[in-house]
């Protein structure tokens, strides 16, 4: 979501930089050790890390959404919360805190949905939600994006739920450099637009 305007803005204002990215981290103490040693400048991830000499920043949230695809048997404009867990489910694994990325974000407990099959991809379970009769749950902007090139209906959550939050974090020692107040400065301008997409 955050690469493609980083370089575009890159390439527009600050041809010279280099940007290195990798890949998540699979444990807290890696991400801490990382950011303490600079190893990285920061990271972005769901979960804000709350141990002291770490600053964090709300850089945007997504609205959860449901994807089914657009010739679904029982599902056409809307859909109901009966409806919804009476369906078969793709679920979106994640490290946010070791859970399912919807159950993490619910304001109240709901029943257990029907896992027809479960996947660490997000683009995975909408390509499979365009071929099937599976419903999947995921954010407002990979939805958009996906309905582009596949044959999906977009549907607000049924229930309420917390909108999924992505943080940029960044260890104190960090905090006075020029480059790396830059560095935040442009993160958050290229993520606006990310902040303000909804259904």
């Amino acid at each position: 979501m955050v690469v493609p305007p980083l370089i575009k803005y890159r390439d527009q204002f600050a041809p010279n930089v280099n940007f290195k990215a990798d890949i998540e981290h699979l444990n807290e103490e890696d991400r801490q050790a990382d950011l303490r040693m600079r190893k990285v400048d920061l990271i972005l991830a769901t979960v804000p890390l709350e141990e002291h000499g770490y600053h964090n920043k709300l850089l945007f949230e997504q609205q959860l959404v449901v994807v089914c695809r657009k010739d679904h048997p029982r599902i056409k404009d809307s859909i109901t919360q009966d409806q919804f867990f009476a369906e078969q489910h793709l679920l979106w694994k994640t490290q946010r805190m070791d859970n399912y990325i919807m159950d993490s974000l619910l304001i109240d407990k709901l029943p257990q949905r029907k896992e027809a099959y479960a996947t660490g991809s997000i683009c995975n379970s909408i390509m499979m939600a365009a071929q099937m009769d599976w419903l999947c749950v995921t954010g407002v902007w990979h939805s958009k994006m996906m309905s582009k090139m596949l044959p999906l209906t977009i549907l607000p959550l049924p229930f309420e739920s917390h909108p999924l939050p992505v943080y940029m974090t960044w260890h104190h020692s960090q905090q006075s450099d020029t480059g790396h107040q830059w560095l935040k400065q442009i993160f958050e301008e290229v993520t606006q637009d990310l902040t303000s997409l909804y259904l």
